[in-house]
């Protein structure tokens, strides 16, 4: 892969790495899925496995990614190649060809298993698990948490979450400024 096919599989999949949606709802995002600052990612019932619908703050280098992919893309697909999606099989194919031996629904596991375990975002662990399945688009909430909980759930409460784990991601060595650079975009 190279050119701007290579930097938006880059892109794409660092996005994966600290936004953990399905690998097909973060393909196919388009501009219209982001808030006009680039601050949440709307999901509606169209645009996610689930049907599930929800407002999902992005953490500061999500922001960043998302910034440097509309650059890029110039289209309807925030991640596109010619405004097309990338597809399934070209991502599967820069994971193969860059030597990483998981999937991306390993990373939204262990997402899951971090946040739940994670004392620093506070004592109560079903809580941040509920706040974790929203992020994940789940839909394991009963009618009850539906009604009540995720119309509660602060934007606050689960951009401190990506946050915590984009900022875990950065620390374990994901890094966006070689794409950055690349791109000679050192002011983004």
């Amino acid at each position: 892969l190279n050119g701007n096919t290579g930097l938006q599989n880059k892109l794409l999949f660092a996005f994966m790495m600290i936004s953990p949606q399905r690998q097909g709802e973060l393909r196919l995002l388009r501009v219209d899925d982001i808030v006009s600052d680039k601050s949440v990612i709307i999901f509606n019932k169209f645009n996610t496995k689930t049907l599930t619908p929800a407002r999902i703050p992005l953490s500061r280098q999500g922001r960043k990614i998302i910034e440097l992919a509309l650059k890029l893309s110039g289209g309807k697909y925030i991640f596109s190649i010619s405004n097309k999606p990338i597809s399934d099989n070209t991502l599967n194919k820069f994971i193969k060809e860059n030597g990483l031996n998981f999937t991306m629904h390993s990373i939204r596991a262990t997402f899951g298993t971090a946040i739940q375990a994670c004392d620093e975002l506070g004592d109560n662990s079903i809580y941040r698990k509920k706040l974790a399945d929203i992020i994940m688009l789940h839909t394991t909430q009963s009618a009850v948490d539906r009604a009540y909980f995720l119309e509660q759930a602060k934007q606050s409460e689960l951009l401190r979450v990506e946050q915590f784990w984009a900022d875990l991601m950065e620390h374990a060595g994901l890094d966006i400024e070689p794409i950055i650079n690349e791109l000679g975009l050192s002011n983004v």
